[in-house]
């Protein structure tokens, strides 16, 4: 395929209108509920840092449920966090940092994700369940573009991000 058709085609299915058969197989956010623990690998600038992590989701009777990330082991960097629906139907959470600070979430395609910025940095947070396990991703990148390609002919304008750092975490649900 040649690129300017590969490059339509990409801009088509990362904006185009598709039913996603199947999406809600998970039952979001129930299935996620309970006490997940494991260990976070943060990759950045070369070097690679482990944390032990754990996340309790529990419903409420209000409607919301309570979303507390833990890292470390003495507990001093607790995240008592809530996860608020604001139109549940359509996939779309809110995750209330209970500091003046709110970040839209979407459950899409058996996953939730978050994308955020904050200073000179954009964060991507991806949750999803697979084989028993909670799966955590936080991938960072600049906000300024490094690359500026395309826009020429029917060739879409581009731009490409420095990926900063990478965090991920696979967690088991405990009794």
């Amino acid at each position: 395929m040649p690129l300017v058709q590969r490059s339509i085609w990409w801009v088509l299915l990362l904006t185009g209108p598709f039913a996603v058969q199947g999406q809600d197989a998970v039952s979001f956010p129930a299935a996620f509920v309970g006490k997940w623990q494991g260990q976070l690998h943060w990759y950045a600038d070369g070097k690679v840092q482990q944390v032990p992590v754990q996340l309790h989701i529990a419903a409420t009777d209000s409607g919301f449920y309570h979303w507390q990330l833990q890292y470390g082991t003495e507990g001093n960097d607790v995240r008592p966090y809530a996860l608020l629906p604001v139109d549940a139907a359509a996939g779309h959470w809110r995750m209330d940092e209970r500091n003046s600070i709110v970040l839209d979430c979407w459950w899409k395609g058996n996953k939730l994700h978050s994308v955020f910025s904050l200073n000179q940095v954009t964060i991507m947070a991806t949750y999803w369940l697979q084989q028993g396990n909670l799966y955590l991703e936080y991938t960072s990148f600049g906000r300024n573009a490094i690359t500026h390609s395309g826009g020429t002919g029917i060739a879409p304008a581009v731009e490409s991000y420095k990926v900063l750092s990478r965090q991920h975490a696979v967690l088991r649900k405990q009794p």
